[in-house]
């Protein structure tokens, strides 16, 4: 797809506050460019990426959140963010391209993440440059259960509450999917083993258990 720039020289700069799923598409098309190895580069991508593209559970994402193994390329396509057309850099989040998934994906139990993604072949995006796969679901979910916990203890503190409860949603959309491929309900101590899973607290489980109940009158963890 090629992007088409319009003139918005009479349109007063505002300074968007996510990226929507055209933005993404843009973003990755602007990777493509930052990206000239013979091969294509495998990237893998977390969190909201995957929610706009994937499952559609919110309309923008605050930023592309990536991994790829390689230091020397993730900084590279972490960078991309300077170079970004002028009229987009001022319209466009700051940090709308990062690499702050590595700080998990590197984490202890993690070190198939980049492999295991890659092999499964959930494709968000793909160029002869660029390809974007979504992370493993089994790590997304490990993370979004502690987020969704987090966000809700957060929520009933501070008044601006996220109505949306954008983790707790792909928190459930990631177990439908599993359960799916188990064929049965999730075992607790089977997810504890998945990569950083062991820091997984029963308080944590529970509450995304009691909103899965909720909505479809089973467990989704037992």
């Amino acid at each position: 797809m090629i992007r088409k720039l319009k003139s918005l020289a009479h349109i007063p700069i505002t300074k968007k506050d996510g990226l929507e799923l055209k933005d993404i598409e843009t973003g990755e098309e602007e990777l493509t460019d930052k990206t000239t190895s013979a091969q294509a580069v495998n990237i893998v991508v977390a969190g909201g990426t995957c929610s706009v593209m994937y499952f559609g559970n919110r309309d923008k994402t605050k930023d592309i959140d990536f991994f790829i193994p390689d230091p020397e390329l993730m900084g590279i396509i972490a960078g991309a963010q300077a170079t970004l057309p002028p009229d987009l850099r001022q319209r466009w989040p700051v940090n709308w391209i990062n690499a702050e998934m590595a700080g998990f994906a590197m984490m202890p139990g993690c070190e198939d993440l980049y492999k295991n993604s890659v092999a499964n072949n959930v494709v968000l995006y793909q160029s002869d440059t660029l390809v974007a796969y979504a992370a493993d679901w089994k790590f997304q979910l490990i993370g979004k259960i502690t987020r969704a916990y987090q966000m809700e203890q957060l929520n009933e503190h501070v008044q601006s509450k996220d109505r949306e409860r954008k983790d707790i949603n792909d928190a459930i959309s990631l177990l439908q999917i599993l359960i799916t491929e188990n064929n049965a309900p999730l075992d607790r101590n089977v997810i504890r083993s998945w990569y950083n899973g062991s820091a997984l607290d029963n308080v944590e489980i529970e509450f995304v258990n009691k909103e899965y109940r909720a909505r479809f009158s089973v467990d989704a963890i037992i």
